[in-house]
């Protein structure tokens, strides 16, 4: 391609698809004789071609008119294609999907276990077929409506599926709803849905034929992908299932309301043919009605008299945007492969929409298209694909088909499922230019899936299925409904597929989006090598996370359609903006998608906005083509009001409000091409250079120039043009960013640095923008900056208390206690005291061993007592120390005697003996109290010894005298000297003893009022 300077509107009416019921009878004139008299018509289904004998196939009824008043003259417009035939059944199947386990019902889901299917880098094999890996649904039957559009697109979003599920149809019975889809396709939008674009979509105009008549009248692939980008469906069979309310047969139904059918087909075809008067169209209906009763004695179906349509509800989670558990992310629209110029040659740089409207031959493939598109069945997803399947080249021997005819339209939908670059091209009815087919899924029911084998009314009864016998044939001779398409077939256009998330919770986000016209009418198409720009405004009614953005892409014409670049913008607008990039830029994110289509893709962050925030989308796609050149475009759907699809008039209605979707073509609607800042509204009104620039023929035209500048200029540019909002949207949830303050740590305490968080998934930004996340929003405690620890002892020493306390909070201490032991590190005397020293462990490693000395009392001077056996008195109360033990002055000697230490603090004792009248010195020492001398013997004592023992002796010098007869009181004697007379034949009458510490002095002379009268002690 030579990229050039140009604008591009497409009307693509051309391309609507899925006019093809299976019961419904349409009518085409097949001969016309004389002034217009019309001889017999020949009753075919909507994409039948004109037959004239009665087949299984087609059904197609021969009516005589004879009796038929006189029709005006009918023009070529009024007449159906010669190529258009009905055909009733499926293509092959060579592996059927249902489980051979009955187990799983119908329109229940278990849990799948993965089977992860990967493309290798190896080539494409030859031949594949996806029902090979179980990711095929049973084929369907569309039976009674003309609504296979919707059963292509199902079929595709099913396999799609699958594949994302990584299990198998047998695993998962996942079965999707085509009625609800169809249904919503003429559904217009509800102010519970949006309230600025309230009123938006299709509706049928020929109301009075009922609303059943929504299933009836076609459609194109698009809708499904514009409706799925919605957020409608899919949705489960089981929740709308193809049936009426009442689950009535029709074999049932139409026997009973003969004249209620007859006259909703009436009605139905009223408005498109009313160039027949209600005769000839009664005799139509009622050559329909014979054909159809005798088709359900065959083959039954659900009774299209029935209340097909779906009540709309306000409450939440139910009606136009119940939540689906399925998202569609990506919607791929292939370019077709075999292109002929005007004069019917192969040209490779032809795009198909500028072929004639019939060619003659094809000789030669764009491979790599080819190639686009068996990948995309490789990586697991079905193709939705427009075809028109013709009696004259369906060859229903092989069940294949190569139409050579290029119509550039199609009356029929299927899904492709595979390929076999080997199918013999002897097998069509007419030779194309080489072997290869596709292996196709049709939706006119089969005879070996097991989900077409009964209809159930609601009276219990079962029949069979209808369409058991179109479609390639098993090996035990039962249809498939599958056939082979020529990969030359003329008549394929708009190859699609469809892309789905199944993470959970999808059905719970929010959508900010404007484009709900259903892609069923025309295109706004627009390319140039100016730089270009689309936006949407939103203006957010609750605080949301936004963190997904979409936009449909559609740049070019050439071929193959690939390599295609989209830049989204995000701004938050500042207040009163008029301008979509008004505002602070919260977000930028570029993506390059190898097909045109829909496509959804994550912000590399989320933007948080409040409710009453406005969100501007500013888009721009891009394209480098074969020459090098970087085209720039925007797409949007086009709707004039009123549009035929296919036999079938609708309205198309686009809501589009001031603010809402601009423009900006640099150099165009900005003069300084250095600039991007012309934006201009899809409300603004359109000017004369405008209108030059989009129709820039008309400058060749100053007729029709005039007229467009008498009627349009002046006038908002969207009423010309009567383009709906530009499919940007962007998705999220319910959550806004709650500040948190930093809080400071403490010593044993975390705290945290300043943060936003989340409110709903409890993620953490550093900034109000939630464009940084936080991994970890704490500051660690700062630990304890302990000082030097004290001790304390107890009273008594016997425990120990270590203390220290936090120099960064004096009220955060710890304390350990210690266990503690003592030894006496010097011992007391009688005068001195003695010292103990105790000494603390703690297991605590930061108390450290602490020890303290402890002075206690000396010993001090025991007391000793001593008493005395006297003559005529007997024993004498113990004396204590220093005072006079026995008599004195009286002539009484002393016999005997006792001593003893009391209160002593150390061990050992007191021992003494006597020198005894008449024995001398007693042989033992006597201690402690034991007698010492002879009582009751008349015997005196003369002289004593004393002394200490063990540690007493140690400690402790004693001191004693006597008193002795004719001496008087004799000098000190210690530690067992002799005190006292012996040889002398004297008493001793007396005697003071007295214990002081160890070399100490003796007691004086004169001692305790005694004084001594003799100074040596011994004698």
């Amino acid at each position: 391609m030579v990229a050039k300077k140009t604008l591009a509107f497409l009307l693509s009416a051309s391309l609507v698809l899925g006019m093809c019921p299976l019961p419904r009878v349409a009518y085409a004139t097949e001969t016309i004789a004389g002034e217009g008299q019309l001889d017999s018509l020949v009753l075919v289904n909507d994409d039948a071609e004109s037959t004239e004998a009665d087949t299984e196939e087609g059904i197609s009824l021969e009516v005589p008119v004879d009796d038929v008043t006189q029709i005006e003259e009918v023009t070529d417009d009024i007449s159906v294609d010669d190529d258009a035939v009905q055909v009733l059944d499926e293509s092959e199947a060579p592996l059927s999907t249902q489980s051979d386990d009955d187990s799983t019902p119908e329109g229940e889901f278990v849990s799948p276990e993965p089977t992860v299917w990967q493309q290798s880098d190896a080539a494409l094999p030859s031949k594949f077929d996806l029902r090979d890996r179980g990711v095929v649904t049973p084929v369907k039957s569309q039976d009674p409506w003309g609504d296979c559009w919707a059963h292509a697109a199902i079929a595709a979003a099913e396999t799609s599926i699958l594949t994302a599920m990584g299990s198998t149809y047998a695993k998962t019975g996942l079965d999707l709803s085509e009625r609800h889809l169809a249904w919503y396709v003429t559904s217009l939008v509800p102010e519970t849905v949006s309230k600025s674009q309230a009123g938006e979509g299709l509706i049928m105009y020929n109301t009075a034929a009922g609303a059943n008549h929504v299933f009836d009248f076609g459609g194109r692939e698009q809708c499904a992908a514009t409706l799925f980008a919605q957020g409608i469906g899919p949705m489960p069979e089981s929740e709308y299932p193809n049936r009426g309310a009442n689950g009535t047969l029709a074999s049932a139904d139409l026997a009973a309301n003969k004249e209620a059918y007859i006259q909703q087909r009436i009605q139905a075809y009223k408005d498109t043919y009313w160039y027949y008067n209600d005769t000839q169209l009664r005799t139509i209906a009622e050559s329909e009605y014979s054909q159809y009763v005798r088709r359900y004695q065959q083959y039954d179906a659900y009774s299209p008299l029935d209340d097909w349509s779906i009540t709309e509800s306000d409450e939440p989670g139910s009606g136009r945007l119940k939540g689906s558990a399925y998202t569609l992310t990506d919607n791929n629209v292939f370019n077709y492969w075999a292109s002929l110029n005007d004069d019917g040659v192969l040209d490779p740089e032809f795009h198909f929409h500028k072929q004639p409207l019939y060619a003659t031959t094809s000789s030669a493939l764009w491979q790599d298209s080819i190639d686009q598109l068996k990948t995309e069945i490789y990586e697991g997803r079905g193709i939705a694909v427009g075809v028109t399947i013709s009696n004259t080249y369906l060859n229903t021997d092989t069940w294949s088909q190569y139409d050579p005819m290029r119509k550039n339209a199609a009356s029929h939908e299927v899904c492709i499922v595979g390929w076999d670059d080997d199918y013999d091209a002897s097998n069509f009815t007419e030779t194309p230019p080489g072997n290869g087919a596709w292996i196709v899924k049709n939706s006119w029911g089969s005879e070996t899936d097991a989900v077409a084998g009964g209809l159930t009314a609601s009276d219990g009864t079962t029949k069979d299925a209808h369409g058991g016998d179109w479609g390639i044939e098993d090996e035990n001779g039962k249809h498939t409904g599958y056939f082979y398409l020529s990969y030359y077939d003329g008549t394929i256009v708009v190859p699609e597929s469809f892309s789905f998330s199944i993470e959970p919770n999808n059905d719970q986000r929010d959508a900010l989006q404007l484009d709900f016209l259903p892609a069923s009418v025309a295109e706004f198409f627009h390319v140039d090598e100016n730089p270009t720009w689309e936006a949407n405004v939103f203006t957010l009614e609750k605080d949301m996370r936004i963190d997904e953005v979409a936009a449909r892409i559609r740049l070019t014409d050439e071929a193959p359609f690939q390599g295609f670049t989209c830049k989204f913008d995000l701004y938050k607008l500042r207040d009163g903006a008029t301008k979509p990039d008004d505002g602070k830029l919260v977000s930028t994110v570029t993506r390059t998608f190898q097909m045109e289509g829909y496509h959804r893709t994550a912000l590399d962050a989320p933007v948080y906005l409040k409710a009453g925030d406005r969100l501007g989308i500013v888009v721009q796609q891009t394209h480098i083509a074969d020459d090098g050149v970087t085209l720039y475009g925007f797409e949007a759907q086009e709707c004039d009001g009123y549009r035929t699809l296919h036999s079938d008039p609708v309205y198309g209605t686009a809501i589009v409000n001031e603010g809402e979707s601009f423009y900006n073509i640099q150099g165009i609607t900005d003069k300084d091409e250095s600039s991007n800042d012309g934006w201009l509204d899809v409300m603004a009104p359109l000017t004369q250079e405008m209108l030059l620039h989009f129709k820039p023929d008309l400058a060749n035209s100053p007729n029709l120039l005039d007229y467009y500048i008498t009627n349009y200029v002046g006038k908002p540019m969207q009423d010309f043009f009567n383009i709906d909002n530009f499919g940007i949207k962007a998705f999220g949830e319910q959550a806004s960013l709650k500040h948190v303050s930093a809080v400071a740590p403490t010593c044993d305490k975390a705290g945290s640095v300043e943060y936003w968080r989340d409110s709903k998934t409890g993620v953490t930004y550093a900034d109000e923008n939630g464009t940084k996340v936080l991994k970890s929003t704490t500051k660690a405690a700062l630990g304890h900056k302990w000082g030097k620890a004290t001790y304390k002892w107890s009273k008594s020493n016997s425990t120990c208390t270590a203390t220290r306390t936090c120099t960064r909070n004096k009220a955060h201490k710890q304390t350990a206690k210690a266990k503690v032991t003592s030894k006496v590190t010097k011992s007391p005397t009688a005068a001195k005291a003695g010292v103990r020293t105790y000494t603390a462990t703690f297991s605590a490693s930061w108390a450290k061993k602490q020890t303290k000395t402890a002075a206690f009392s000396s010993l001090g001077i025991p007391v000793v007592l001593a008493r005395a056996h006297v003559q005529n008195k007997g024993w004498t109360p113990y004396i204590a120390s220093g005072k006079v033990v026995g008599s004195t002055g009286k002539s009484r000697r002393m016999k005997a005697f006792r001593i003893k230490i009391d209160n002593a603090k150390v061990s050992g004792g007191i021992e003494y003996r006597g020198h005894v009248q008449g024995i001398g010195w007693e042989k033992t020492w006597s201690r402690d109290g034991k007698m010492s001398g002879a009582q009751g013997k008349a015997k005196r004592v003369e002289a004593v010894q004393i002394r200490l023992y063990g540690q007493m002796a140690k400690t402790y010098d004693v001191y004693y005298r006597v008193h002795s007869q004719n001496y008087g009181w004799m000098g000190w004697a210690k530690n067992g000297a002799k005190a006292g007379t012996s040889g002398k034949s004297l008493r001793a009458e007396a005697m003071q003893i007295v214990l002081v510490a160890k070399g100490a002095k003796a007691p004086a002379n004169t001692y305790k009022g005694v004084k001594r009268t003799y100074a040596k002690a011994f004698v």
